[in-house]
């Protein structure tokens, strides 16, 4: 509604040189509008459904071994692959200009420290780039991962080696059948709009991920990560092609699922608080008194460093306790330690 009035004003403006919004004449008129805006956001008809990002979880089954649908010996596995990580690294649109990309549209290059990566070649028109003067090549690299099965220009290669020769169509549509030691994996047909534009709920059903993401999750997915990751929004925006940090900040207006769980936890470890002291965590004594009731193991944060890291910080200690204090000097105190023998 706010956009068709949004349209309604412009073109009396332009024809008429009357505002149907702030002229006062119309003054009735927009509290009818505004009326009608506040009962339907009543009804539930007015919310906003943002495309939400991947969860941490579903992106691991990609790469699991319980799925086949990243499976690169097959047409069908590396189709979706290679798309996945296109979308992803360089922080593809929903479906924008995806039947029109050709194999010229990406090449792969080394960088400085020689290593490979791939990168947008080509130049197109966007939603946010309407001119080929200012250009729509993104500055995103697909880097690649040197000895690891998954490396995503290992799959890329591969891929572009297996497309039929025939026609220029980066996305083709696989075969139904084949051997794997032919040269061709795909038809002499290019994937049609409707297809790529639903290939991310298609990936969703095969992978039996937890809800139907759209093609523009994925580009969700990157800004989330990266906002989440500290990197600042121009740098962000260099990668994913917007204008303005008002449009980075959109995606950041709700917390991820990972998110909500730390919180979660954070306020949890608030409850396991003895006497005054309301920092300290139930991690620090096997007290029931220091117990939080609401906290099990599994609810706490973990990391696959976090044996490594316990390793590294109380080895020194167990195996030297002599050697922790050999040139440190304390005045006026007094320091109670107990090493467990």
């Amino acid at each position: 509604m706010l956009t068709l009035r949004q349209g309604l004003r412009r073109h009396y403006l332009d024809k008429f040189g009357f505002d149907i919004v702030n002229d006062k004449s119309f003054s009735y008129s927009t509290k009818v509008f505004k009326a009608a805006v506040k009962d339907l956001r009543r009804k539930g008809l007015g919310s906003v459904k943002h495309h939400v990002p991947i969860t941490r979880a579903d992106m691991s089954k990609f790469y699991s071994g319980d799925t086949i649908v990243f499976y690169t010996d097959t047409p069908n596995g590396l189709l979706n692959k290679v798309w996945f990580e296109i979308m992803y690294y360089l922080c593809r649109r929903g479906q924008e200009n995806l039947r029109a990309m050709t194999t010229e549209t990406f090449d792969i290059s080394t960088d400085s420290s020689g290593k490979r990566y791939i990168h947008q070649k080509k130049d197109e028109l966007d939603k946010n780039h309407r001119d080929t003067s200012t250009g729509a090549v993104t500055q995103g690299r697909m880097y690649e991962l040197p000895g690891n099965p998954a490396c995503p220009v290992t799959s890329f290669l591969k891929y572009k080696s297996k497309l039929n020769k025939d026609i220029n169509a980066l996305w083709q549509r696989p075969l139904d059948s084949f051997i794997p030691t032919e040269e061709t994996w795909f038809c002499k047909a290019p994937l049609g709009k409707n297809t790529l534009g639903n290939m991310m709920a298609t990936i969703s059903r095969q992978a039996q991920l937890s809800q139907r993401y759209t093609n523009h999750s994925i580009r969700s997915t990157e800004i989330t990560v990266l906002d989440e990751a500290g990197y600042e929004a121009r740098h962000i925006m260099a990668i994913s092609g917007h204008q303005n940090e008002a449009s980075i900040r959109s995606y950041s207006t709700s917390v991820s699922e990972e998110q909500t769980r730390r919180i979660s936890t954070s306020l949890t470890l608030a409850t396991a608080r003895k006497d005054d002291d309301i920092y300290q965590s139930p991690l620090r004594s096997n007290s029931p008194a220091s117990q939080s009731p609401l906290l099990s193991d599994s609810d706490l944060p973990s990391t696959p460093y976090l044996n490594q890291i316990m390793n590294t910080v109380l080895s020194p200690v167990m195996s030297a306790p002599t050697e922790i204090f050999k040139y440190t000097k304390f005045d006026g105190c007094t320091i109670n330690i107990n090493i467990p023998k």
